[in-house]
Parts: C-alpha cells; structure tokens; sequence
C-alpha cells in the first residue's frame, strides 16, 4: 500500500471552545467543562473525508458566582465581593484567591470551601480576579470590577474680597460628584456657626478677614472637600486735621480742614455742622465763630457702609476794642496842630495804635500830636492792634479840614496923583467876596481907616508923600490875609531961574540960583560957564547960588552960560535944563 502525503490532509476540530488551534492535527484541549471534540479529516488530493470523537472529562468547580457592592463613596475602602461557589458534585473541595488585577498583588485566599458564602471586604475601586481551584488543581478565573461615583468637589465658590465695614457680600459655590443631588454645608469660620441652606448667602462680617467654609454631601452622606472664601474689610476710617482747636479775632474767619485714611480709598466725602445745622462740604471750609468757643463737627465718609469718623473742633476768638477816638480842636485856620487820643473801649484790650492821614504822614501811639498845613481835608485811617495781636480799623473821611485864608487884593485909581487931586479910590479885589474888610490908609488923618468894602480917600491936601495903604479881609472861618500897596502924592514939577541978577551986595538978588517944587533934591547939579565954555561955578544944593565970583574974585558984567540936571522927586524922570543968565552990577 501507498502511504499518504501528510501535507495533503486539513483537520477542523469542533467545537472550537477551549482549544488553542482548531485546524491542528494535534492541538490542545483545555475544556473547562466535560465535552466531545470531533475532528474531521479531509484529503485535499483525493476528497476523501473521515471523522472521529474524543470525550473530554473534567473533574473541576465551574465559575464561581460574584455578588459586588461598589463603594459608597469616591476613594473609599468599604467595597465587597461575595462569592457563591459552584460544584459539579456536591463533594468537591474549592479554594478561592482574591488578586488586584492591577497591581497582581494576593489580597485574600479562602481555602476548604465546600459550600455556603465567601466573601471580601473593605476594597476600594478596582478590578479584581476571583481564582476557583479544585483539589485536581483545575483553576478557573472571574474578573470583577468593583466601582466609586465620581471624585466631588467644590468646583467654583465665590472669589475672596474685601468689602467696606458694614456692608454686605453675597457668596455662592457650586460642586460636582457624588452621588444623587449634592447638599451644600456653609460654616462661619468665625464663629463656627453653620449656615443653612445651599445658597447664595448675603453674609455681614464683622471681623477682618471673615472666611466661609463650605463642602458637599450626596445622598450618601459623603463629603467633598471644604473650600473657604474670606471677605476682608477695609480699614476704618481715620480722620486727621492740622488743629483740633483753633483762635481767631472776633469778627474774624479761619478754615478748618479734615483729612482721612482707610475706608474703600475709591474717594471721600466731607461735611461739617455746627449745633447739627449742616454747613457744607469739602475737605476745607471757612468759618466765622458767633460764640466763644464755636464747636464745629467734621465728618468724613468714604461713599460706601464704612461707619462715619468725626473730628470736633472748638474755634475760639479774642474780643477786640470798640474803635472810637477824639480830637481836642476843632478844624480850624491852617497850620493847625491837633493832638488826637484813641479812646476805644475797653481800653486794657488796647496794644498798639497806628493814625494814617490822608496827606501821607503817619504816626504812632495812643496818643499823638499832628500839624497840618494846607487848606485841604484830610481822611484819617485809625488801625488799632489789640494785646492779643487782632487787628481792627475805621476810616473817617474829611476827618481833619483846616480852613484857607482869603486871599486880600485891592486896586488904586490911581496909584499916584498930585497934591492938587489927593482923592484915590479903592477896589477891593479879595477872594471870596465874602469876606469883612478893615482899610487903613496910613495919612495922619482922622479917620484913617475905612470897613468898607470898596472906600473912597482923601489924603492931606498939599501935602506930597507916599502912603502904605493896607487891606486886611476876614472870611467867615475867621482867617485874615493882608495885602499893602504903596500910593504916591506928589508934587508937580515946577522949576524957576531968573534971567539976571546984581551981585552988588546991597541984599538985593545978590545971588542966582534955581527954584521949584516937585525936584529931587538929592539929584540936583547946576553948574555955570562963561563965554569961553569954562566951568566958574558948580553945585549940589540947590540953597546953594552963584555969588557971581570965580575963584574969590568978581566976575565981569556980561552973559554967562547956566545948565542943571535934576530929576523928578516922585517920578524918575530926569531933566537937563539950560540957559543965559545976565550979570549987572
């Protein structure tokens, strides 16, 4: 017979449980329960097919059935696997091994069960292999897995802040995880006091930081993790001022300024009282005090709950003097001189007094003494400087009025005249008009004087001279002005010389020599010539003649030459007279 290719047969091995290679010619079987496994074999080179079966016993505990409880909550160890064994005859013997499939790591083995329940506990989450073995050593292995709920967590809560004292914040969280609806827990760290409910919650901290815990729960009563949120306050507000007290003169304004630190710092507002009436805002204000002291309140806020900080001032002031004075004349003609006394009251508050006048002269004192020259009025500025430095002042205008003089003037109509019209009249030209007139003429006569205001004068008849008329006037301050002209009465100018005369001494026009009125006798000069132009004679006087000799010897009769120059005794008017005198004797 032929023996057959070997390469020329296919094997199919059925089933195909527990095989490693069904179309083997010799695989291997590992059935984990009893079974019939047919092959059959088919010639690939002829078609020919042929079969046969072969029984498998198994003597071995089939697959254990698990009962799993997952654990309760995320990370926890309270996971359980019971088992209930499986026998293929009520005599067999298992041993059960619990392994981490993860880690490999043996967690328990239960040897000897023959029947009943095994089980193990206090596993976390994770895959475990549940190994059966029977006493022939066949092993069979279950994989459990073993589950949590998810991680929970706080997952988003409400950012840390800082609120103004006194406010309010709200604050929230939400979480995820667990198991079923979740439950917020809040706490005031604070004062360990719970808050109920979920939230948001409206919470009003009092201390700095205030923080807040929270955690979640699930219906299985387990917890996430806590979360806090802290709200922080602001700083109180600290109010600051350059003075608490304050001193002013009466009458007088000061300001009062306030500053702060702490609050929101986003800007402060300022406002001020007195007796609770509101006076206005800003960080300064400028106040006058109506009693002593003046007590004013500075409050200052920040614009947000930050409680009030308040600054009370107290604005004193010093009394100053009742400004009065007094003067110890009335105005009256200039120069005066006036002494002046500050008399306000009460005097003891007096420390320095300053007198300013108008015309630009300043002095100094309580009392003090001025001169003032001037027919003008003076405003008078009194500055008074109490003991405690407040300074007052008043003005009085036309304070000090000295009175001006007239001013006398007169004209003469006329100035001169002769011995033979003595009357002049006088015009009085005297500013005002208004004013009394006193003339006096100054002649010798009786009357010589005259009040009226535009007189008429006869000076003594036939007699020359010159008269100092004056005009004194009064206004009606009683201030008086003099004025003086001077007035002429002369002679008229008269001039005589004889023609011939007889030296013969028989006291008969003995001499020659001029006469007149009117000549002025300290300018007087006469002189004679003979006929040959020489000078026999000269002379001053004019008492003093020609004895009709030259040199203590007569003269021959003839015609001899004369010339005088003289002047006018009230008019300078000169005169150079000449002439023919004949001499007999």
């Amino acid at each position: 017979p032929t023996t057959p290719d070997p390469n020329s047969f296919t094997y199919a091995w059925s089933p195909n449980v527990g095989i490693n290679d069904s179309t083997l010619q010799n695989p291997t079987l590992s059935p984990s329960l009893p079974t019939t496994y047919t092959v059959t074999v088919t010639n690939t080179a002829g078609g020919c097919i042929d079969t046969d079966s072969i029984t498998i016993t198994v003597q071995c505990c089939v697959v254990p059935i698990p009962t799993v409880t997952d654990v309760t909550c995320f990370g926890g160890t309270d996971g359980k696997i019971i088992v209930t064994p499986t026998f293929v005859t009520g005599s067999e013997v298992q041993t059960l091994t619990y392994t981490d499939s993860i880690s490999g790591a043996v967690l328990q083995v239960t040897p000897n069960v023959t029947a009943g329940l095994d089980s193990i506990v206090n596993l976390p989450a994770g895959t475990y292999t549940i190994t059966s073995m029977d006493t022939s050593g066949c092993t069979t292995d279950t994989t459990i897995t073993i589950t949590q709920p998810d991680q929970m967590f706080i997952n988003s809560i409400t950012n840390d802040t800082t609120i103004c004292i006194g406010g309010s914040k709200q604050i929230a969280a939400t979480a995820i995880g667990g198991t079923g609806v979740l439950t917020l827990n809040w706490t005031d760290n604070s004062t360990a006091i719970p808050i109920a409910g979920n939230g948001p919650h409206t919470v009003n901290p009092i201390v700095s930081p205030s923080c807040y815990d929270v955690y979640a729960t699930d219906i299985n009563n387990c917890n996430s993790d806590t979360q806090q949120v802290c709200i922080s306050l602001f700083p109180p507000l600290t109010a600051t001022t350059t003075a608490i007290t304050d001193t002013v003169c009466e009458g007088f304004d000061t300001n009062l300024d306030i500053d702060v630190t702490g609050g929101s710092g986003a800007g402060y507002n300022y406002n001020w009282y007195q007796n609770n009436a509101f006076l206005g805002s800003g960080s300064t204000i400028n106040v006058t005090p109506t009693s002593n002291p003046t007590t004013y309140l500075g409050v200052a806020g920040d614009n947000c709950t930050t409680p009030t900080d308040t600054i009370e001032y107290n604005v004193y002031w010093y009394a100053v003097p009742s400004l009065d004075l007094a003067r110890n004349k009335p105005d009256s003609c200039y120069p005066i001189t006036v002494e002046f006394t500050n008399t306000s009251t009460p005097a003891n508050l007096v420390g320095t007094s300053l007198w300013e006048f108008s015309d630009g002269s300043t002095l100094g004192g309580n009392t003090i003494t001025n001169t003032f020259n001037g027919a003008f009025c003076r405003d008078l500025k009194l500055t008074v400087t109490s003991i405690n430095g407040c300074v007052s002042d008043t003005t009085l205008l036309n304070y000090v009025c000295p009175k001006g003089y007239p001013d006398a003037s007169f004209d003469a109509n006329p100035e001169e005249t002769t011995f033979l019209f003595p009357e002049i009249s006088f015009t009085n030209n005297s500013i005002p008009t208004s004013v009394s007139s006193l003339w006096n003429f100054n002649s010798g006569q009786n009357p010589d004087s005259s009040t009226l205001t535009n007189p008429v004068f006869i000076f003594p008849d036939g007699q020359p001279g010159t008269y100092e008329v004056w005009l004194t006037v009064t206004n009606e301050h009683g201030c008086v002005d003099s004025t003086m002209r001077i007035v002429k009465i002369t002679d008229i100018f008269l001039f005589y010389i004889p023609n011939s005369f007889t030296p013969n001494d028989d006291g008969t026009n003995d001499v020659f020599r001029a006469y007149g009125e009117g000549i002025d006798l300290s300018n007087f000069k006469m002189y004679v010539f003979d006929r040959w132009g020489e000078k026999i004679f000269e002379t001053d006087d004019i008492t003093d003649g020609w004895d009709g000799t030259y040199r203590g010897s007569p003269v021959a009769n003839g015609v001899y030459v004369w010339r005088i120059e003289t002047k006018e005794l009230f008019v300078n008017k000169r005169h150079e007279i000449m002439g023919h005198v004949n001499l007999f004797r």
